[in-house]
């Protein structure tokens, strides 16, 4: 097995490439406080877990360095696919679930963890042990703990293992064109633990668990309540823009997310004092949305003028004018993602792997059909030259368009659902989503 604190070239390489799709993924992206984490020491990442691969890649494109991951044991069964997963740096995880004798291999990954960690690398482990497509911190499980002490043990005194509370957040779990935001946290020193640890592991590690889930619940979107779920989250969409105004905050996803997660908590403890208006505003809220996910969208049209206005034209207006670039992007592009889209949609909605498996693959597979679209360029094409120059710059030229107009497809169609939801918000959704403000500014006057 690859020793996994060690980083060869081509690794490197492919994280160059990926990172560079994953950025362009989202509409916008935001990073806060990663002054936090130092370079060359023993880092344990403690992200939130609600969106499968995507946010193991999430702290992957955030990271100064490299990041050695834990996942669930199921997916390493084909061993093919585990000899990749090796290579990029991630260990299977063996839960209950999978069966009480294999709960002894952890220790061959618990134990490359421990390595990773001694040479000052980086590592990750999800510590709610799971993933749940709900904007809620879970409780925690322990791993983590064990791993972070066993690695202290090896440490020279006056250094300590770091446990950097993380929090993600996503415009959308499942679609492309919206937010990322990632939030470290103060780091927690395991060296101030250690020896009450020494002392008592169980009570230790309870207390350090409580203080990881306290540092890492501020850095995210947590909605408490289950059967007004939907109903808070769309809420703090709706009154997000208002309530910035109101604390003359810039208008920037981090502050966002910062007035998104107030309001929710003011309305999980308006469902918990049984406030009347509560069901009130989960009918308004199904009237504004309908079957609708894209909160986040059809939020963002409601803060726009309720009238045909010059950005709304200049939109439409870059629709037609760049419609003959989104015709050539779409050709070579759309229908393979179409495919990669309904196949991902079939295997996989409503699990939390639907965008991972959407995105691995525009990474693994979008490439081969680039390939083969230049075989069969190769065996097509250069009969309609006869000069050279000219048959090379051409085929630079057109190489180099096959990624870019994906990216360029995927913008416009972005553009396209802005318009979409700008005109039903005119022709009626704005009524609907005023509807939903009135009665927060009732329940949640100010935050």
């Amino acid at each position: 097995m690859a020793e996994m604190y060690k980083t060869p070239f081509f690794y490197k390489l492919l994280r160059v490439y990926s990172n560079t799709i994953y950025s362009r993924w989202f509409s916008s992206t935001e990073v806060n406080n990663d002054k936090v984490i130092p370079l060359n020491a023993s880092v344990i990442f403690a992200p939130n877990h609600q969106n499968a691969f995507i946010d193991a890649m999430a702290l992957l494109w955030a990271s100064p360095s490299p990041i050695m991951f834990l996942a669930k044991a199921a997916i390493f069964k084909n061993p093919l696919v585990a000899k990749g997963l090796n290579f990029i740096k991630i260990m299977p995880a063996y839960r209950m679930r999978d069966g009480f004798s294999n709960l002894k291999k952890n220790e061959e990954s618990f134990e490359e963890a421990v390595k990773v960690l001694a040479h000052n690398q980086y590592f990750c482990l999800m510590p709610e042990g799971g993933q749940d497509e709900f904007r809620r911190l879970r409780p925690l499980v322990k791993g983590m703990f064990r791993i972070a002490f066993a690695a202290q043990k090896q440490k020279p005194e006056g250094e300590s293992v770091l446990i950097v509370p993380t929090g993600i957040d996503y415009g959308h779990y499942d679609h492309s064109g919206y937010h990322l935001v990632l939030n470290f946290g103060k780091p927690i020193r395991i060296a101030d633990y250690y020896e009450d640890f020494l002392a008592n592991e169980a009570v230790t590690q309870n207390r350090i668990k409580d203080e990881l889930y306290n540092r890492m619940k501020p850095l995210m979107h947590h909605i408490v309540s289950k059967d007004y779920y939907d109903t808070i989250y769309a809420s703090s969409y709706a009154y997000a823009q208002e309530m910035l105004e109101s604390k003359d905050w810039d208008d920037n996803e981090t502050n966002r997310l910062e007035v998104r997660q107030r309001i929710s908590t003011q309305l999980d403890e308006a469902v918990n004092n049984e406030n009347p208006l509560m069901p009130e505003l989960k009918k308004a809220v199904e009237d504004w949305l309908g079957d609708s996910d894209k909160v986040e969208l059809y939020a963002r049209a409601f803060e726009e003028p309720h009238k045909v206005d010059a950005k709304l034209i200049t939109s439409i207006l870059y629709l037609i004018g760049t419609s003959p670039l989104a015709l050539y992007a779409f050709l070579f592009n759309g229908f393979p993602y179409l495919l990669f889209k309904g196949v991902a949609y079939k295997l996989a909605h409503k699990t939390g792997f639907e965008a991972s498996l959407l995105l691995g693959f525009v990474y693994l597979i979008l490439p081969f059909i680039y390939l083969l679209y230049i075989i069969l360029y190769a065996v097509n094409i250069p009969q309609y030259f006869t000069d050279t120059m000219m048959f090379v710059v051409f085929t630079v030229c057109w190489l180099l368009s096959l990624p870019i107009s994906f990216n360029f497809m995927m913008r416009y169609k972005w553009r396209f659902e802005y318009v979409k939801s700008r005109i039903q918000t005119i022709a009626g959704k704005g009524k609907n989503a005023n509807k939903v403000v009135e009665i927060l500014r009732k329940i949640v006057p100010s935050i």
